[in-house]
């Protein structure tokens, strides 16, 4: 497309960002509307570039979802042989309706443009549906227990021991770039913040959780924000 980095002055890596969903995303994601810039959108994309542990709080049907869902996508892609990306919600099925649903539909989005631009062969990972994951490397379709490394991968983390279990599951997890998204935090128990301790060890990581606000007690996304 022309884009040349010595051109750009590093200004900012959320700039850098919008050129990507520029590439990959076109009009399918839209950063204007009638000459009107989403500044929720943008507001979105220069915190998930520039922070390494937020909160967002949102109401419903606000766009938040769909807009972190853009940039795991794209930070995924940028960096697909070194970067684990964890996708938590309340439970797995939920997840379809949720962060991970729109990361799978943006991904699909992704890498159809990607090959109508580029050829028909070009594609970056493979979307395993049956095991709700992004994986880099080339599918085991006998080895149902491989734990894939460069991944995008959902996560349930209920609440109860079966949550508590999920999250320390998530103990010990190593990668150049680690990455994880809580979905519905408000709706999570508190120990699923613990990840960010478990997780924080590594080299470059970044940690999000949103929810829509909610007063109840012992709230993780109260904490959290």
């Amino acid at each position: 497309m022309g884009i040349k980095l010595e051109n750009t002055d590093l200004k900012n890596p959320a700039q850098h960002m919008v050129n990507c969903f520029q590439l990959i995303y076109g009009n399918d994601v839209l950063l204007h509307s009638q000459g009107i810039p989403n500044n929720y959108a943008l507001d979105i994309i220069d915190l998930f570039c520039n922070e390494n542990d937020w909160g967002i709080a949102g109401c419903a049907s606000s766009g938040k979802t769909f807009s972190v869902a853009a940039c795991i996508v794209v930070d995924w892609l940028c960096a697909p042989d070194c970067t684990s990306t964890y996708v938590a919600s309340t439970s797995l099925d939920a997840s379809e309706d949720r962060l991970w649903g729109k990361v799978c539909t943006l991904y699909r989005i992704a890498m159809r443009n990607l090959q109508a631009q580029y050829g028909k062969d070009t594609s970056i990972g493979n979307l395993v549906e049956y095991r709700r994951m992004i994986v880099f490397e080339s599918i085991d379709t006998k080895d149902s227990e491989r734990d894939y490394t460069n991944a995008i991968k959902a996560l349930a983390f209920p609440r109860g021991g079966e949550g508590k279990r999920s999250v320390e599951n998530t103990r010990g997890r190593k990668n150049a770039r680690m990455r994880l998204f809580l979905d519905e935090l408000a709706e999570m128990d508190l120990y699923a913040l613990d990840t960010r301790v478990n997780l924080g060890a590594n080299p470059d990581f970044i940690f999000g959780g949103m929810a829509n606000p909610s007063n109840t007690v012992n709230n993780p996304h109260a904490e959290l924000s």
